[in-house]
C-alpha cells in the first residue's frame, strides 16, 4: 500500500485498510471516538475485523482499543448458542455502550459505565452466521465451521490474526464465554496457544453437555437442575422463603440433591417404593409441584415440565432463560421446541433475531456496511450444527461432550492461571451448579476457580441491579 494512501487512511475517520496488505482475507475498518465517562476522558480506536474463511464463510468482530497502550490486556468474548452473537456481552455487558429502550419504545445507546474498557482492551467476536459475519453455505463449510472442533479452530485462528495484525502478540490475553460460549472456550484451549493467556471467564457456561441433556439412563440433570428450580419456586410463591435468601435457598436445595436425591436417581427401578414417596415429599418441599406428581414422573423433574407446569393452575409459564419472566402458557406447537416459546428469549415467529439497532450503530460507529441487518441469533446456524465426527453414529444428544480437562491442564501448565465462573439463581437453561460439577470432575479443586453466583437469569451482565459487583470482578479478573 502506497505512503499516501497510508496518510489519507490517517486523516480520515473510517477506513478500509487491510493491516497486512498480503492478508487479502483479513478486512480491517477502523476510526477514532473520544469517550467520556464519570469525568475521565477515553480515546480509543474502534475496529470492524473480518477474517474470510472461504468465499462464503467469514468471522467477524468489534473492537476497542484504547490508544497508545500497546501493553494494556486484551479480551476476546464470545456468546453461545450455537447461532448467538456476541451482542449481549457487547451491548448490555462489558462493551462501552449499552442498548436501552426510551419511554417511546425506541432503541438507543447510552454509556455503560461499568465497562470493562476501563481495565482492557476488548474484541467481540460473532462466528459464521451470526452478526455481520457471513454464513457457512457449502457442505464442506458446514463441517470447517459449524462443529464443536472447526468451530473452536475458526475462534482461535481468529484471536491468533487480530493479535498478529494489531502488533498485540505481547499483550496479556483473557478470554470470556456466555452459554455454549463456555464449551467453545474449553474447547478451544485444546489446541496449542501461542498468546500470553493469563486467565479466563466463564458465564452461565455449558461445559458439560450430558449435565443438561435429558436422555435415557442419564440423571445428572435431575440433580444440577434441583437447586435452581428450588430458587424459581421460592420467587413464585410456589415455597415458603422463610426469610431465606436466594443463596440460602440454592445451598440447601444443593445440600439434598447431591446427597439423598442423588442416591434415590442412582438407585432407579431398584428404589423402594417406600423410599421413592419419602424422597418425593422432600422435593415437593423445594418445588412446589405434589409429591404425587414428582413420583409419576419418577422423582425426574426436567427443566421444561417444571416451568411450563409449576404455575399451570394459573396459565402461567416462566422462563428459562430467566425464572423471574412469566407468560401466559402457549398453545402447543408439535413443530418446534417447547423451549422456543421461552418468554425470556423473545424470539417471535423467525429463527433469526435481527437488530435494526446494532445495524445502525455498526454503520454509524465504524462505516461498516451490509446487505443484511445484524443478526443477533440465528436458529439457522443452531439447527444445522454438527456435533460428532462427520458420518459418525454418535451425534447429537447420544454423545458424550465435556472439553473442561482442557481448562485443568492450563491450570496445571500456566503459574497464576485465573478462572472466574459466573452464574445465575434463575437460570434454568445453564442451572449454576452444572458448571460446578463440570470443573470439579475435571480435577480442578474449589479453591482454583472464582465461583459468583449473581442474582440474574442467563444474562449475568443485563442485571443493572449487580453492575458494581460485577464490574468489580472484572476489575480483579484483569489485573496483571
Amino acid at each position: 500500500m502506497s505512503l499516501i494512501r497510508r496518510l489519507l487512511c490517517l486523516a480520515v475517520a473510517s477506513c478500509v485498510l487491510p493491516v497486512n496488505a498480503a492478508s487479502t482475507n483479513w478486512h480491517h475498518i477502523q476510526q477514532s471516538h473520544e469517550y467520556s465517562l464519570n469525568d475521565t476522558d477515553y480515546s480509543y480506536q474502534a475496529y470492524f475485523n473480518e477474517l474470510m474463511l472461504s468465499e462464503s464463510a467469514s468471522v467477524s468482530a468489534t473492537s476497542y482499543v484504547i490508544d497508545s497502550a500497546a501493553k494494556r490486556p486484551v479480551l476476546f468474548a464470545f456468546n453461545g448458542g450455537p447461532g448467538a452473537s456476541s451482542s449481549p456481552l457487547h451491548f448490555n455487558g462489558i462493551g462501552p455502550w449499552n442498548k436501552e429502550k426510551n419511554a417511546s419504545g425506541e432503541e438507543t445507546f447510552t454509556r455503560n459505565p461499568a465497562t470493562a474498557l476501563k481495565y482492557a482492551d476488548l474484541v467481540f467476536i460473532d462466528p459464521p452466521g451470526t452478526g455481520f459475519s457471513l454464513p457457512s453455505e457449502t457442505p464442506r463449510d458446514h463441517a470447517n465451521v459449524w462443529t464443536p472442533e472447526g468451530d473452536a479452530q475458526t475462534v482461535h485462528r481468529f484471536i491468533t490474526a487480530w493479535l498478529k495484525q494489531h502488533n498485540r502478540e505481547d499483550a496479556p490475553v483473557y478470554l470470556a464465554g456466555e452459554s455454549y460460549g463456555g464449551f467453545r472456550l474449553a474447547t478451544l484451549l485444546g489446541q496449542p496457544v501461542s498468546y500470553d493467556l493469563r486467565g479466563i471467564l466463564l458465564i452461565s457456561p455449558m461445559l458439560d453437555a450430558s449435565a443438561t441433556e435429558v436422555a435415557g439412563g442419564n440423571i445428572l440433570p435431575y440433580i444440577l437442575n434441583l437447586p435452581s428450580f428450588a430458587v424459581a419456586a421460592v420467587q413464585h410463591g410456589l415455597v415458603e422463603s422463610h426469610g431465606l435468601s436466594s443463596r440460602e435457598v440454592f445451598n440447601r436445595a444443593k445440600a439434598f440433591a447431591l446427597s439423598e436425591y442423588a442416591q434415590a436417581l442412582l438407585m432407579g427401578a431398584a428404589l423402594p417404593e417406600a423410599q421413592a414417596r419419602a424422597v418425593a415429599s422432600k422435593m415437593a418441599g423445594y418445588l412446589g409441584l405434589s409429591a404425587a406428581t414428582i413420583v409419576a414422573h419418577d422423582l425426574k423433574i426436567d427443566s421444561e415440565y417444571f416451568r411450563l407446569n409449576a404455575l399451570k393452575a394459573q396459565g402461567q409459564q416462566f422462563g428459562r432463560l430467566d425464572a423471574r419472566v412469566l407468560a401466559p402458557i402457549p398453545k402447543k406447537d408439535n413443530d418446534k421446541p417447547s423451549a422456543l416459546s421461552d418468554p425470556s428469549l423473545g424470539l417471535g415467529k423467525s429463527l433469526i433475531m435481527r437488530s435494526d439497532a446494532i445495524t445502525n450503530y455498526m454503520q454509524q460507529a465504524l462505516g461498516v456496511e451490509r446487505s443484511t441487518p445484524y443478526a443477533a441469533l440465528s436458529l439457522e446456524v443452531n439447527r444445522q450444527w454438527q456435533y460428532g465426527k462427520q458420518g459418525s453414529p454418535w451425534e447429537g444428544p447420544n454423545f458424550y461432550f465435556n472439553p473442561t480437562p482442557n481448562i485443568a491442564a492450563q491450570l496445571s501448565q500456566r503459574p497464576n492461571f485465573k478462572v472466574v465462573v459466573l452464574t445465575g439463581y434463575f437460570d434454568l437453561a445453564v442451572p449454576a451448579l452444572a458448571p460446578w460439577y463440570a470443573l470439579t470432575q475435571s480435577g480442578i479443586a474449589p479453591q482454583q476457580v472464582q465461583y459468583e453466583m449473581i442474582n440474574s437469569g442467563h444474562s449475568v451482565f443485563a442485571e443493572q441491579a449487580e453492575q458494581a459487583r460485577l464490574e468489580t470482578i472484572m476489575q480483579e479478573l484483569l489485573q496483571p
